[in-house]
């Protein structure tokens, strides 16, 4: 070094490597970190979405059983439910007449792959007899759709050993994803709304209650 002159600060090519190295590292770690902490919350964004479909679920179905007045049986595999009496009050039907419109379908696929209901909202509202519930036309009647479990399996009607019209129990039970596997989940309620005194002596329809 001559006299007078300062060495001059700075990084060596192997500090410089050092560096650059060092670096990668903190900075593949941050990026690591911040992957897991976004799966995490998509994962938690996810599992919340599940329960809260769960619950809807539950709540859906457990309010539409306890209420209804009759469980007519079955259509194509899926559950056919009266659920009201909207006739009380009208001129234009009789009352404990079931009506297209107080209808509503559980319905499960022909897979049992799925959990739905299916409303009716006709503007005739027809008159249906007990016995062509179960047979009905679905796509003849203007209809919604309302998703409870659009991805389940195995889903399974128990109706306790009483056949419709008679069945007062209804116990139903499926397998959601959970998790990465499936977990079984089952409701039952009872008909608080079962009028089985409307029946005929052999169960087959709907007979006027007498005055």
């Amino acid at each position: 070094m001559l006299p007078g002159h300062k060495r001059q600060s700075g990084l060596t090519l192997v500090e410089m490597l050092v560096a650059l190295a060092v670096t990668g590292i903190i900075t593949g770690a941050v990026a690591t970190m911040a992957y897991a902490f976004s799966t995490a919350e998509e994962d938690g964004r996810g599992r919340s979405m599940e329960q809260a479909q769960l619950r809807y679920t539950v709540l859906r179905l457990g309010e539409l059983l306890r209420n209804a007045r009759l469980i007519c049986g079955y259509n194509d595999g899926d559950l056919v439910v009266w659920v009201n009496d909207d006739n009380e009050d009208s001129d234009d039907y009789e009352e404990n007449d079931i009506n297209v419109n107080e209808l509503v379908i559980i319905e499960r696929g022909g897979d049992s792959e799925y959990l739905r209901l299916r409303k009716f909202d006709t503007f005739d509202n027809p008159r249906v007899t007990l016995s062509q519930t179960t047979s009905l036309d679905r796509e003849s009647y203007r209809n919604n759709v309302i998703e409870l479990k659009p991805l389940c399996r195995n889903v399974q009607f128990d109706l306790h050993g009483q056949d419709p019209p008679y069945t007062q129990r209804v116990s139903l039970a499926w397998e959601a994803p959970d998790g990465g596997g499936w977990r079984s989940y089952r409701i039952s309620a009872n008909l608080r709304g079962w009028s089985g005194h409307l029946l005929s002596e052999d169960g087959n329809e709907i007979v006027p209650e007498q005055d």
